[in-house]
């Protein structure tokens, strides 16, 4: 019986003693990094999948930039840095972007980090090397990231805060620790981080403007520059990196210039008379009215809208419920209702735009339909907080949508264009018209133009492409002429 008692508290007590910590899984060297998910491309990938890795090398080709340029350091606040500057610099890691957010290894050969994310090594590849010959180590790494933090645009100090220590642990391994492991992002943040040569820095001033291209490491390097003017790139011949899987297929130009002009008006005059090659349009009334020319009649200029396929996010108005006229829920309802979208595309914007109906528009994360089972399990301990009023889009929808009735009474065609501020043309604010105060207008000032109000609301809702005739690109552009022009439409997304 004794023996029996001792088997059975012996079993009692291991039956309440909790297992032992199962041990943390193996960090193991990998060839990219993901928020989420797994990585799309696989160790053994060629290229990624939207690139032609036949396409030809040669050729060159112009573009626009905007306003000015007086610096060649990108990383410092001082001064205005070139258009294009990035591609002389390489990062640890590129991103693919048919992904939403994977990073795979450039300047890095392999990443490691473990389920937590308290932490990210890199080991940098043998033969990554700056355009002098001289190879990209682990000091450089460290230096850069110590600088940028120190004495580089105020916006590195924020967006690496969370890096507690970064520190070699082997002879071509770095390793960043972080803060906290809340921010699953941070290991593909810090794979962005250019490595620059701390043997040429120490030389020159780092905090100063310069028009002296810095010693870079990435596909181009700076040919030819007039300040304020114009800047050329010439393709790195022995790049050393121009064979990995990232970069198959890309940086197929030999040369790639940029002109700069002083605002956008004269930069479209430009493009119509062939100064520059390519042209991404974000101006509903541009596309509608501007076009009309005989190298688009002819062929000359090609126009090309295409399905946009990434999350385009949102814009609008934010109210300070703090604020008493703001407070009550009917009022920003009414404000709400009060702005007509539909009559508005169709008579401001050219109907180029649609609306967006979600924070996360244009992407998986935006709400479509009515929730599922699971999905309402997690919203049920919000429902107290939640009005039990339909939003007005819903009560909208209800009742046919008010857009599409005016529509179909052909209220739009003879609605006439006066200013909204007019209270006969705002029923919707009904009882809460008085608690919305109306600024008057300064004498002499304009209302804004359609096209400049675009600048307020836009996003964008069509991606661009830049494609070379291929069969023309060989015989003409290698001729030292420029290809057949393009021009993509970017159709915006109004956010209402």
């Amino acid at each position: 019986m004794r023996a029996l008692a001792v088997v059975l508290v012996v079993a009692l007590t291991a039956a309440a003693t909790p297992a032992w910590p199962r041990p943390a899984p193996p960090v193991r060297p990998a060839h990219g990094l993901s928020i989420h998910g797994d990585l799309k491309y696989g160790p053994g990938f060629s290229h990624f999948g939207y690139v032609d890795p036949r396409a030809p090398k040669g050729g060159s080709v112009t573009l626009r930039a905007i306003g000015t340029f007086d610096n060649l350091n990108p990383f410092i606040l001082k001064g205005v840095p070139a258009a294009g500057i990035g591609n002389t610099f390489d990062t640890l890691t590129v991103a693919s972007t048919d992904e939403p957010s994977s990073e795979y290894g450039l300047v890095a050969e392999t990443v490691e980090t473990p389920a937590d994310r308290a932490w990210v090594a890199f080991t940098l590849r043998a033969a990554a090397r700056f355009h002098d010959g001289s190879p990209m180590t682990v000091e450089d790494v460290i230096w850069t990231f110590d600088t940028l933090r120190t004495r580089g645009h105020p916006l590195y100090r924020s967006y690496y805060a969370q890096v507690a220590s970064v520190a070699k642990t082997g002879p071509r391994t770095v390793k960043f620790t972080f803060k906290g492991n809340e921010n699953r992002e941070l290991p593909v943040i810090v794979g962005q981080l250019p490595v620059l040569s701390r043997a040429y820095w120490t030389s020159h001033d780092f905090a100063k403007t310069t028009l002296e291209a810095p010693l870079g490491s990435g596909p181009y390097r700076v040919e030819s520059l007039e300040p304020g003017r114009s800047i050329t790139y010439r393709r790195v011949k022995d790049y050393w990196a121009a064979a990995l899987p990232v970069n198959v297929g890309r940086h197929n130009f030999d040369t790639i210039r940029y002109d700069y002009y002083r605002d956008d008006v004269v930069a479209l005059e430009a493009f119509k008379a062939g100064a520059y090659d390519f042209r991404a349009e974000n101006s509903s009334k541009n596309w509608a009215t501007a076009y009309d020319v005989p190298p688009v009649r002819d062929g000359r200029i090609r126009r090309e809208a295409i399905p946009n396929e990434i999350p385009t996010g949102m814009q609008g108005w934010v109210y300070n419920t703090r604020r008493a006229i703001f407070s009550d829920a009917r009022v920003r309802e009414a404000l709400a209702a009060a702005f007509d979208f539909e009559w508005s595309n169709a008579h401001l914007f050219y109907k180029a735009y649609t609306r967006t109906r979600s924070y996360f528009s244009n992407s998986e994360l935006a709400s479509r339909g009515l929730p599922t089972e699971a999905e309402v399990k997690v919203l049920a301990p919000f429902r107290s907080r939640v009005s039990a009023e339909p939003p007005p889009r819903a009560r909208r929808a209800e009742a046919g949508g008010l857009g599409r009735a005016r529509h179909a009474t052909g209220e739009y065609a003879n609605r006439p264009t006066t200013d909204l501020r007019d209270p006969a043309r705002r029923p919707e604010l009904g009882a809460h018209r008085a608690a919305v105060r109306e600024e008057p207008r300064a004498a002499g000032r304009e209302r804004p133009r359609p096209d400049r109000r675009l600048g307020a609301v836009r996003v964008p809702h069509e991606a661009v492409r830049f494609r070379h005739d291929r069969r023309a690109l060989p015989a003409v552009a290698l001729a030292g002429q420029r290809a057949a022009r393009l021009l993509v439409l970017g159709v915006c997304e109004h956010a209402g």
